[in-house]
């Protein structure tokens, strides 16, 4: 539990950084898996920090979160720089290594199913990330695992919105999604976690920022208030 408050105020800390300027915008992309947990929770405080900026949220895979980086069109991006081709491009804090479940649509009878195999789901209608990216090569490695050909005819997305919608429209069909991502949805029954349990995990995501960059002008006008601030935490 200790370590994860420090990852927490580590995230806290960077946005807070950026967002004590006062006023102007604060361009954040994020992968989905780090919605729930790191991004959605975090935002009302720092608004209470800084009213006055407006926000933006940008929600892709990490290839795209991470070209937009390079274009200077984020702040910063929660994501996995590991993917990219120049990783050293980038200033990171990891985060979390990814936890993934497989899952159907909350009313699904799949959803109810005690017992169930990969293998029993190949024949399935899937939803698969679009290849090259990290949970595609995981999907991927976990049929491998369990001796199933993989699916041939998938429908490829990595948006979140598109994917509860096809889990919806389609009886029976599978998608593979981190695991508190899956926790959060299910919590209102627009989904469900299959029980099948899967060992591995995704690749660690974080803070990812420009290598050397100066965030903003508002990041060197607040690095004092911040470090007061972790003083008097720290007392």
């Amino acid at each position: 539990m200790r370590a994860v408050r420090s990852e927490i105020g580590a995230l806290r800390d960077e946005l807070a950084a950026i967002m004590r300027g006062g006023g102007g915008t604060l361009a954040i992309g994020a992968v989905m898996g780090s919605m729930p947990e790191w991004l959605t929770p975090n935002l009302p405080s720092l608004r209470d920090v800084q009213p006055d900026i407006s926000v933006e949220v940008w929600e892709d895979n990490s290839a795209r979160l991470l070209s937009m980086l390079d274009q200077r069109l984020l702040d910063l991006v929660i994501g996995r720089p590991s993917i990219s081709v120049h990783p050293e491009a980038y200033d990171f804090i990891p985060l979390e290594i990814e936890e993934v479940c497989f899952v159907v649509d909350g009313a699904d009878p799949l959803a109810r199913a005690k017992k169930v195999t990969l293998a029993d789901l190949g024949g399935n209608p899937w939803i698969v990330p679009q290849a090259a990216l990290p949970m595609r090569s995981l999907l991927e490695q976990l049929f491998d695992d369990a001796g199933v050909p993989f699916p041939r005819y998938a429908i490829e997305t990595s948006s979140t919105f598109a994917t509860l919608s096809l889990l919806r429209a389609g009886a029976g069909t599978i998608a593979l999604m981190p695991l508190k991502v899956a926790q959060y949805f299910a919590e209102h029954g627009m989904m469900a976690a299959l029980p099948i349990r899967v060992e591995r995990r995704g690749a660690p995501y974080g803070i990812a920022t420009r290598h050397g960059a100066t965030l903003a002008q508002p990041v060197q006008r607040s690095s004092c208030v911040v470090e007061k601030r972790e003083g008097r935490d720290g007392g």
